[in-house]
């Protein structure tokens, strides 16, 4: 089919607008607002809508592309060369609608069915392929990979024209054979899960999946599995029905038994209830009026018992009270004593701390004090006497005397005394003095000193200082002055031990005078003598204890006695409550004894009134329950299944068997799709749509300047290609995956057109590709128009000019 012209009168927004086009490549470019994809609407339903829709159908199809505001019809004429004519076609939807087909010099034609049969002949192809592979809408070319993936196999089959002379008139190529048999499995299985035997998702009969009337023909195998569960179901429900419906009538059996069981038990009660009732109540009275009689007898006794017990009571507790004032006074008596106890150790440490301090003064007495200044002086006068002897202690003499004869002389050394000492011929005496050495013999008389320091004024200060400190210790009245610090040593200790024994002794007096304790020791001789306090003390709270319980007795009896005048008044009178009680229970004991017995088993009426009311409440709870089985079962009969158990188990082996024969029938597609595969796969014929993969890489490397080098099908769909890296088609960038979709729908409509004229018609397909891959798509589709016919529209006026300059042809503008 090749395109003439095409007019729209009208259609959308144009109200009458014709275009005129030639082989090869058409290029029509304009704004958006020209109408481009208005145009290629308008050929398609010239082509693949029939004019006779029903009004719904012709609403949502066409309803668009009626004029605005009012339009009410769309009109479409198209001529075209087919099958060796010139052909006019005219449509009209809406008002007026009509259908025209007329070859030229022939005869029209003008049935809506017999028109788009004959226009479906002269398409030759497929709906499904001129949709995917030879129209290309706007926006479309980028989704082409996706929609031959899913819709495919809708195309028209591409085996017989890749296998050209060797194909066989009528022959299925396998894969479309397998194809069919996959389609009849899917029929058989859908939704059904073949690992688990059941339906999907595991939608059972209580989510089960939704199969309308129009699916009758598929899901079959999920479709009778649930024709027999659902009979499975309906018999179980009939199977509870009629067991419910057995289960009320043996309960109701039970229940009437149960009611006969007590019937007579309950008929005697009925009769004997009103006597043994006042029974009973007489039992009752009767042993009330014994209990009275018996507490009355007792207060008889008990009254006149607790007076005496009241005024022994109150006669006790009075002497107690008389004894204990007396024994008050003692234990006064006997703390005193006590008192005075304590008063005479007081007084007793008081005259040891006098003493004892008296005794302190007399020792300080003894030890007179050092005047501290004298001793004082004392320390200078040593300190400095010894600084004096170091003096001349550091100027030493050494001496050596010898005499040729035997003689005595008188030796001083320093300050020492002088010594006498004896020389002989062979005697050798050697000596050191301290700064000056003396010696007498005879007349003679030698002093020797150092020369280093005036040694004699050191003399006379060592003896000054001497003498001072001899006429200190005498005033101090010591030899020495250690014997001074001893004094003085001694002298403040003393003094301090005074001090304290003062301090006791004012404790001792607890901030009284000496004469106020001599007083008192005076007051304590005229005291009484007494028992011992702790004596005193338990004998006390014996009595206190004796009084208490005396009291709490008689208070206990004085307020029985007060009761029993509240309630009796006197003894006289109680004996008269005495005698009304005898007579009373008398009368009750007569009464009782014309009533009827209790019944055998029972050891109280009140034991037997209670059987008697439990077994009539288990009765009335047997009718009860008697009469909701018999409503239930009476529902239970207003709800009797149409059909019987039986009847539905017949069925159920119906449903069963057609089950399993779904399930032959599917086993036995599954066991052909299996003997298929290994037939193709022994055949050895290689890739059957090697052809067609072969056409796309080549269209599609030369789209892509050579980047990509080979293609892999998923049946006619491209799934992966190959270059430097290999990727699935998911991951090409938008404007590869347009040159893809390119190659393929130019692969695709050169093997569907090669025995026939047609056209490929694209609205804006270059809107994701840059300026390389549109030069190259340019070429491409220049290339392709070459032996077919192009239509292609745009509103880039660059796009426009690049498929011009390609394809050398005239520019069809808006």
């Amino acid at each position: 089919m090749k395109l003439l012209s095409i007019r729209l009168h009208p259609f959308g927004a144009s109200m009458d607008r014709p275009f005129a086009l030639h082989p090869g490549l058409n290029v029509v470019e304009g704004p958006n607002e020209f109408g481009k994809s208005t145009l290629v609407h308008a050929l398609w339903h010239a082509l693949q809508t029939p004019t006779k829709l029903t009004p719904a159908r012709l609403r949502d199809t066409m309803g668009r592309w009626y004029p605005q505001p009012a339009g009410d019809h769309a009109r479409v004429t198209l001529r075209f060369e087919a099958d060796g004519a010139v052909w006019t076609l005219e449509k009209t939807w809406g008002a007026g609608s009509a259908s025209r087909l007329q070859a030229d010099g022939s005869a029209a034609m003008a049935d809506p069915a017999t028109v788009q049969a004959k226009l479906h002949e002269l398409l030759r192809l497929n709906t499904a392929t001129w949709q995917q592979v030879l129209f290309t809408r706007q926006a479309q070319l980028a989704g082409t990979v996706e929609q031959l993936a899913k819709h495919g196999g809708t195309l028209d089959d591409v085996h017989a024209l890749l296998q050209g002379a060797a194909a066989i008139p009528g022959d299925i190529a396998a894969e479309k054979l397998m194809d069919r048999i996959e389609d009849r499995i899917k029929i058989f299985y859908h939704r059904w899960d073949r690992s688990n035997q059941g339906p999907s998702e595991g939608r059972g009969l209580d989510r089960p999946w939704a199969l309308g009337e129009k699916d009758r023909d598929n899901h079959l195998v999920l479709r009778a599995w649930y024709d027999q569960e659902r009979l499975r179901r309906t018999l179980q429900e009939v199977i509870a029905h009629e067991r419910a419906l057995d289960a009320v009538n043996d309960k109701m059996h039970e229940l009437a038994a149960l009611q006969s069981v007590d019937a007579d038990f309950i008929r005697q009660g009925k009769d004997l209830r009103q006597g043994l009732s006042q029974r009973e109540g007489l039992e009752e009275r009767v042993t009330r009026l014994t209990n009275e009689e018996k507490d009355l007898m007792a207060i008889v006794t008990a009254w006149p018992r607790a007076d005496q017990v009241i005024a022994a009571n109150d006669g006790g507790h009075k002497r107690l009270g008389e004894n204990l004032t007396r024994l008050e006074a003692e234990l006064a008596a006997a703390r005193q004593h006590v008192a005075a106890e304590t008063l005479r150790q007081g007084y007793q440490r008081l005259m040891a701390a006098k003493a004892s301090w008296e005794e302190a003064k007399q020792k300080l007495a003894t030890k007179p004090a050092v005047d501290p200044q004298d001793l004082k002086d004392l320390k200078n006068l040593e300190q400095q006497i010894g600084e004096l002897r170091i003096q001349i202690d550091a100027q030493k003499l050494l001496a050596e005397l010898e005499c040729s004869s035997e003689c005595s002389i008188t030796v001083q050394r320093g300050t020492e005394a002088p010594e006498t000492i004896v020389l002989g011929p062979a005697t050798l005496w050697k000596g050191e003095a301290a700064g000056k050495f003396t010696v007498e013999a005879g007349d003679l008389r030698l002093s020797v000193q150092s020369g280093m320091e005036d040694v004699e004024a050191l003399f006379t200060k060592l003896a000054a200082a001497q003498g001072r400190q001899v006429d200190g210790l005498d005033k101090l009245g010591h030899g020495t002055l250690a014997a001074a610090e001893a004094a003085a040593k001694a002298h403040d200790e003393l003094a301090r031990e005074v001090k304290t024994k003062e301090g006791l002794y004012n404790a001792a007096l607890q901030g009284r005078t000496a004469e106020q304790w001599t007083a008192d020791m005076q007051a304590q001789a005229s005291l009484p003598q007494t028992r011992a306090l702790p004596v005193l003390e338990q004998e006390k709270n014996e009595a206190l204890a004796e009084q208490a319980r005396l009291k709490a007795e008689a208070d206990t009896e004085r307020r029985k006695v007060e009761q029993w005048k509240k309630e009796h008044g006197d003894v006289a009178s109680l004996m008269e409550k005495v005698i009304d009680r005898k007579g009373q229970l008398q009368q009750a004991t007569k009464d009782l004894a014309a009533l009827p017995a209790l019944p055998a088993g029972f050891s109280t009426v009140a034991d037997y009134l209670q059987q008697l009311e439990a077994r009539e409440r288990a009765q009335e709870s047997v009718k009860a329950e008697l009469d909701q089985a018999m409503q239930e079962r009476a529902r239970l009969e207003a709800t009797t299944p149409e059909r019987t158990a039986e009847d539905l188990r017949t069925e159920l082996e119906l449903k069963e068997r057609e089950f399993q024969r779904r399930l032959a029938e599917g086993e036995a597609l599954l066991r052909i799709r299996r003997k298929l595969e290994a037939v193709i796969a022994a055949r050895g014929e290689g890739d059957p749509l090697q052809g067609l993969t072969d056409a796309i890489a080549t269209r599609f490397n030369a789209l892509t300047e050579g980047r990509y080098t080979g293609v892999k099908l998923d049946g006619t769909a491209p799934a992966q290609v190959s270059g430097p890296t290999s990727l699935p088609t998911g991951l090409l960038s938008q404007g590869t995956l347009g040159s893809l979709a390119l190659a393929t729908r130019l692969a695709l409509a050169e093997l569907y057109l090669k025995d026939d004229d047609g056209f490929l018609l694209l609205d804006d397909p270059f809107t994701d590709m840059d300026p390389a891959r549109r030069t190259a798509a340019a070429g491409a589709l220049a290339a392709f128009a070459q032996e077919r016919q192009v239509l292609l529209l745009t509103c880039h006026p660059g796009h426009a000019r690049e498929l011009v300059e390609a394809g050398g042809v005239a520019l069809t503008e808006g």
